[in-house]
């Protein structure tokens, strides 16, 4: 059993890895064969002194895609077999440049049919594979490039935490948190009003008068809410808030969807909302899913609102 080729892309990494080492190992034995004291890993600073002259250890790690860290590393041990120097930049001292010794261009001659020897036999590995393993991984590179391996986990992960968002009806245990993420959105874009205050201190009479308070929750953590008010034979959607750490992660469109949901099952034709129009992202989001503007001006309960949209349903 091959449990890393088992593993299949969830361990390309370490595949490569295993890779890499059989081939530094299998180097390491040519050039000792070969008499040659050379270290696989030297190959690509050895080989840039060798073919484009002189280079700054920041001219090198660019060149070869390295962090300033590695180069210096392998350069120190290169430095210590006296194949390369380092010295200051003349013209900047914090700088160090790197250059073939004397010692490192006699041994040239030397590893250049070795060189040639392993690419004679990469080819025919890579043949025998069947796919030209170059073209593969310059896409990966250019992918990578696009857009980092962290960042690809960083948005599949949002997408992941997205599906695991669970609508929860109110109980007492969540007054706090629906009073708390309404007023850290009201603090940030409006001002906590009368009103405001009153449904916070009695938010429980929503869902006694016949409507309902939805909480989105991730984990053990409530990170939005919007409420559903009956008002005589239609609803109010309002109160709608996500905490800012968890914004961007259709959040908001959940709870929007699940409301209108619940709102259908109460036997609701219709539903309101009160909001601004300077908050666009919102307005676009009530758009999307079919909310239209029925009135716009100043609103009588809401000072921030000037625009009441409807949706049927």
């Amino acid at each position: 059993m091959d449990f890393i080729q088992d593993l299949g892309q969830l361990a390309l990494g370490s595949r490569l890895k295993r890779l890499s080492d059989q081939m530094m190992t299998a180097g390491q034995e040519i050039y000792r064969e070969a008499g040659v004291d050379f270290e696989p890993r030297w190959f690509p600073l050895f080989r840039l002194l060798a073919d484009h002259g002189p280079q700054t250890v920041g001219e090198a790690a660019e060149a070869l895609g390295l962090t300033h860290a590695a180069i210096s590393q392998t350069a120190r041990m290169m430095t210590k077999e006296k194949l390369i120097t380092s010295k200051k930049d003349p013209r900047d001292e914090r700088r160090r440049v790197l250059s073939l010794t004397d010692a490192g261009r006699d041994t040239l001659p030397r590893l250049r049919p070795l060189w040639s020897d392993i690419e004679r036999a990469i080819r025919e590995i890579v043949e025998f594979g069947g796919v030209d393993i170059l073209a593969a991984i310059d896409g990966i590179e250019q992918a990578m490039a696009r857009e980092t391996f962290q960042e690809r986990c960083a948005r599949i992960r949002r997408a992941r935490e997205l599906d695991k968002v669970d609508i929860v009806d109110f109980a007492p245990e969540y007054a706090d948190d629906f009073a708390r993420l309404n007023i850290e959105w009201l603090e940030k874009y409006f001002e906590v009003e009368p009103v405001d205050e009153e449904i916070f201190a009695n938010c429980a009479s929503i869902v006694e008068d016949g409507g309902a308070i939805l909480f989105a929750k991730i984990g053990g953590t409530i990170v939005g809410t919007c409420a559903l008010f009956k008002v005589g034979d239609t609803f109010e959607l309002a109160k709608m808030a996500v905490t800012e750490d968890y914004r961007g992660r259709h959040i908001g469109k959940t709870l929007l969807f699940a409301a209108l949901e619940r709102a259908r099952e109460l036997g609701a034709e219709s539903v309101f909302l009160v909001t601004n129009s300077s908050l666009v992202p919102a307005t676009s989001l009530y758009r999307s899913v079919g909310f239209r503007v029925t009135r716009s001006g100043p609103h009588e309960k809401y000072a921030r609102g000037d625009l009441t949209m409807e949706i049927a349903l």
